[in-house]
């Protein structure tokens, strides 16, 4: 609780003679001795510049009851002060704040009474939300300082609008807030204050700057009619703040639409999707983030920047579609001798777009190692190139099984996945015993978690892979460093995470910060949920913002069209 301590300013009137005041500071000190009067000395002035003449003539008194005020005080020192003729000019009492400060339990008494006070008010404008608000005291940092602050942050600025005006409609009909201790309650001042906070990387916040400043510059300077008692126009501007700062966002699965066209967007999350994305961000200046396990790409940055950004997407994305020959090359027999995809592979470090480059630009191939298959997308005289190159592949490798003695015939197991004699570093499948190489093993993984197939399956008998194949491949020796460990299954938990989702998206929906991987349950009805490993708030039904005062097609609706929404709300 608030604790004071009171003191008692005597001023004398007409003279500043020290006997004088040496006589007064003796009465005062006989009737109220155990108030602790207190009289400054002369020399003091002297050496302290902020004191004056006046300071001398005052008297303190300490330690005086809490419930005594100004009228009180002169009713008990009035006649005192008369029966030895002292004048005096005035009597009053300055109240300080009395250290140490309040315990943790008084400050959350004190903020259980404020927000005890908001849901007995408030409670039809909060609603069955419980307590959607948090309470923050900032208590008096000096002996000087004798006001208490209390901040209510409400995580829908809607419902603290709402409450805000119950609480002066409360007021105005004789309800307000008491704070204080038993002995000295008080009202409680209440202003509302409107503050929308989002933190968002410096990078961005510059490259968005001048998009927000004309936001402010339309509500500031344009003569829009803003009525905090209708929150509408507050969704509207959070809508086109919001729109801003999200920027776009790309659904990554083949099929899905960027802006009016479908495209394969899923192309993006390949690595030769993710080295265009780098190179796009370096150009325009714009903030890109790649998740694998949302299965989506953001794009940040000024509205300008996001725009020239998707035109070249979907240039790109274009170039799958309007290919002259979109061709699945079957690399094994009677056709290719067996290894054919691999060789090709391994010539290339088993770097896709390292071959692309060869063949120019406009060119896209994708590899299927437990298929055999080679995914072919560009040009007719580039696609004659790479037959020439597959032809050349599959020759050599005859002519060496030809000539040399091969390890099949001493006994050495065949790979079911390139259908080659295995490499000396093979690896038994523990489910089904069948042979692999282990750079095949490991191409089948890369290939499985970059296009989510799961579960990841023996290619001859299609029983899954088991933990400790994928400890092995993945993770390396047994007696490894496995501080590491994490980091290298960090692909393989973000794919199995998009796999999930994508599969139970009536279920669950992502967090909104865009490097969180955390999830919430999908709820029948639009709801506050708080995730879990960052904390942020979102909608529980449609897993956007908070906005609990609209509908989810309402809210929708308005960030679609925020650009539009607020051309008519300027008038």
């Amino acid at each position: 609780m608030i604790k004071y301590s009171s003191l008692l300013h005597l001023f004398q009137l007409k003279s500043h003679n020290f006997h004088q005041r040496i006589y007064a500071f003796n009465v005062i000190s006989k009737h109220l001795g155990h108030f602790q009067p207190s009289l400054l000395s002369e020399d003091l002035v002297d050496r302290d510049p902020n004191l004056s003449v006046d300071d001398l003539c005052r008297i303190k008194l300490r330690s005086l009851p809490l419930d005594i005020d100004d009228k009180r005080l002169l009713h008990i020192l009035r006649p005192i002060l008369n029966a030895y003729d002292i004048e005096f000019d005035e009597i009053y009492v300055v109240r300080k704040k009395k250290y140490p400060v309040e315990s943790k339990k008084d400050l959350e008494e004190l903020s259980r009474r404020i927000s005890d006070h908001i849901i007995r008010v408030a409670k039809n404008a909060v609603g069955n939300n419980g307590y959607p608000f948090e309470v923050k005291i900032r208590t008096p940092k000096h002996s000087g300082e004798i006001k208490f602050v209390a901040f209510v942050l409400f995580n829908d600025m809607n419902i603290g609008i709402h409450v805000g005006n119950a609480l002066k409609e409360a007021a105005e009909n004789g309800t307000v807030l008491e704070m204080g201790s038993v002995n000295y309650i008080h009202e409680a001042n209440v202003q509302q204050m409107f503050h929308y906070q989002m933190k968002v990387p410096i990078i961005l916040f510059k490259a968005i700057f001048d998009d927000l400043k004309d936001i402010y510059n339309a509500i500031d300077h344009e003569h829009i009619h803003f009525d905090y008692r209708n929150d509408t126009y507050t969704n509207k501007v959070k809508a086109a703040i919001d729109k801003v700062i999200d920027g776009y966002t790309i659904k990554c699965k083949d099929g899905e639409r960027v802006d009016d066209a479908e495209l394969p967007c899923h192309r993006l999350l390949t690595k030769t999707g993710r080295d265009f994305l780098y190179n796009l961000s370096q150009k325009y200046v714009i903030f890109l983030n790649t998740s694998p396990y949302k299965m989506e790409v953001k794009i940040q940055g000024s509205i300008l920047n996001v725009e020239k950004a998707k035109i070249e997407i979907k240039r790109f994305l274009r170039e799958w579609l309007d290919a002259d020959v979109s061709h699945i090359l079957i690399l094994q027999p009677p056709d290719y001798q067996p290894g054919t995809l691999k060789t090709l592979l391994a010539q290339n470090g088993y770097d896709l777009y390292s071959l692309e480059k060869q063949f120019g630009c406009g060119l896209h191939l994708d590899a299927n190692i437990t298929r055999r298959e080679l995914l072919f997308i560009g040009k007719e005289a580039q696609f004659q190139e790479l037959l020439k190159m597959l032809r050349s592949i599959s020759d050599s490798i005859q002519s060496s099984d030809s000539s040399e003695t091969s390890f099949s015939k001493i006994g050495a197991p065949d790979c079911v996945v390139c259908l080659c004699t295995a490499d000396l570093e093979n690896y038994c499948l523990e489910a089904c015993g069948h042979y692999a190489c282990r750079s095949c093993l490991n191409i089948q993984l890369k290939a499985s978690i970059e296009t989510r197939n799961f579960p990841i399956v023996c290619v001859a008998c299609e029983k899954p892979f088991t933990w400790l194949d994928l400890e092995v491949l993945v993770l390396g020796d047994l007696d490894r460093n496995k501080d590491e460990d994490s980091e290298k299954l960090q692909s393989l938990s973000d794919a199995s995470l998009a796999y999930f989702v994508e599969r139970h998206g009536d279920l669950y929906k992502h967090c909104l910060t865009p490097d969180c991987r955390g999830l919430h349950c999908v709820t029948a009805d639009a709801g506050l949920g708080q995730c879990g490993l960052c904390g942020r708030i979102q909608c529980t039904r449609c897993g956007k913002e908070e906005h609990e005062s609209i509908t989810c097609e309402e809210y929708a609706r308005l960030r679609v069209d925020a650009d539009e929404s607020v051309r008519k709300w300027i008038q």
